[in-house]
């Protein structure tokens, strides 16, 4: 929902009639009062209504709906006390208060669910508005992990210790019920959720303490903060005890790896003494002890480095294909570096000033998203075709200003497409075969699995021009 408002354009929304859209299901991980609200108000011309919002809660272990929201009804949201909340309790604050945050309720259990709020470490029963896991029960929860009884015991066969009930089946989830509905606060795994993508800690961690010789090896957390109402990336990292005498250079190599790797920004670099990370008594890594160090400021810090996002000021630098080949020849690397260097830093919030040509992009931190909208505003004011992969591969700003103008000066210019011809719409719907109904369902427990795509080949003749191949069947799915 947040991509959708950060991407329409006005002109986009003209064309967009969302009146019809009844219900809008929100429950990929915790809601944000803000994301419902920017949405709404942002396609309020479009028709879209805010009781169409459904914020609701669901997990595939129990067949995917837990709760949800009365049906056209505005998503109900509750300013709580931080200090408090931070101790596992719930207190309701007004919205205006200095220490309120605002949490979106998911609704009621189904009828034929049960929700438990347990202490995850004891198995207790939570008291009334007290955080704890959320553990769910009914018909529809699975009967185990094929093929892995431990784990099945583990996650399937929990029982509430003080009253006996169950079984009942451990979300891993963090929440609490207020006058009966049911609110998601975080997760008790150590599973890291930015911007819609699951990352392990330990694939970042391992990918981190690789990028330089400097660092120990086992000795570094990865976790998500939240800053500015999104999750970001924070990796803490033991130096050896020989430190390295440039911390910058390991921040930065720290930074690029893990860019080039996982293809997300590190909001955060901390460099530690060794031995400092907080462990088990067995050598693990205690993750959200080091988090909550992090957000206390209690690490002992060598040198850390947190990516600020500032308002760029500078003003916007505009060049088009046609005005950069009308230059003269000498004049054009500037024009262009000038002009990338803009972009780069548009898309990073900062300054263009802080955009090295010298550095790798990948180290600035330049994730997946960035680099789409990136590459999207270069091919819509240069025509540049620009490979995904040359913004992950470290490459540097002088040496994207060598290649762009290779590209520019020696392709001809890109033909308009012609304009697609819509085709009359068939409103007749037809019920869906059993075979139709299998791949439906196969679709809702593994969304976007190819294993049922249909390959098609096709024999051209004559040249091709794969670029110009992709732009238009990327402009049909468009």
């Amino acid at each position: 929902y947040d991509l959708c408002v950060e991407k329409i354009t006005p002109e986009q929304r003209q064309t967009l009639d969302l009146s019809s859209w009844k219900v809008a299901f929100n429950g990929a991980e915790p809601i944000r009062a803000e994301t419902l609200e920017r949405f709404a108000a942002t396609f309020a011309e479009c028709g879209f209504r805010p009781e169409a919002a459904y914020p609701c809660y669901g997990m595939a272990e129990a067949t995917l709906m837990v709760s949800g929201v009365e049906l056209a009804t505005e998503p109900s949201v509750q300013a709580l006390d931080v200090a408090t909340l931070e101790q596992n309790q719930v207190v309701v604050v007004d919205e205006q208060s200095p220490n309120a945050s605002r949490w979106v309720s998911c609704g009621r259990s189904l009828p034929d669910q049960a929700v438990a709020i347990v202490q995850p470490d004891t198995s207790v029963s939570c008291g009334p508005d007290q955080v704890g896991e959320v553990w769910v029960a009914g018909p529809s929860v699975g009967q185990g992990y094929w093929q892995r009884p431990q784990e099945t015991q583990e996650t399937f066969q929990a029982y509430v210790a003080d009253t006996g009930a169950g079984p009942f089946l451990r979300t891993g989830d963090l929440g609490f019920l207020h006058q009966g509905e049911l609110y998601i606060t975080g997760r008790v795994k150590d599973l890291i959720i930015v911007r819609g993508r699951n990352l392990y800690p330990q694939d970042i961690e391992h990918t981190a303490e690789r990028s330089h010789a400097g660092l120990r090896a086992g000795s570094g957390a990865a976790f998500a903060v939240e800053v500015g109402g999104e999750e970001h990336l924070v990796v803490v990292q033991e130096l050896e005890f020989r430190q390295p005498r440039d911390t910058a250079v390991v921040m930065q190599a720290i930074r690029q790896a893990v860019t080039e790797e996982h293809e997300i920004q590190v909001y955060g670099v901390v460099l530690v003494k060794a031995g400092t990370i907080p462990k088990t008594t067995s050598g693990k890594i205690q993750r959200r002890a080091c988090r909550a160090a992090f957000l206390a400021g209690q690490l002992t810090v060598v040198a850390q480095d947190l990516f600020t996002p500032t308002q760029v000021t500078a003003p916007a630098v505009h060049l088009n294909r046609a005005s950069l080949l009308a230059a003269v020849e000498g004049d054009r690397p500037p024009l262009l570096s000038h002009y990338l260097q803009a972009q780069i830093a548009q898309a990073l919030q900062r300054d263009p000033q802080q955009v090295d040509s010298q550095q790798p992009l990948s180290s600035l931190g330049l994730d997946s998203l960035r680099v789409f909208s990136l590459r999207s505003q270069i091919e819509t004011d240069l025509g540049w075709d620009l490979p995904i992969a040359d913004l992950f591969s470290g490459i540097t700003l002088a040496e994207l200003v060598q290649q762009g103008l290779r590209q520019l000066e020696n392709s001809p210019a890109e033909r308009q497409l012609p304009p697609l011809q819509p085709l009359p719409q068939i409103s007749t719907n037809y019920p869906l075969s059993f075979p139709q109904q299998r791949l439906w369902f196969l679709d809702q427990l593994d969304p976007g699995n190819p294993a049922y795509n249909i390959a098609l080949m096709v024999q051209l003749q004559g040249d091709l021009n794969p670029a110009a191949l992709a732009r238009s069947l990327n402009e049909i799915l468009r």
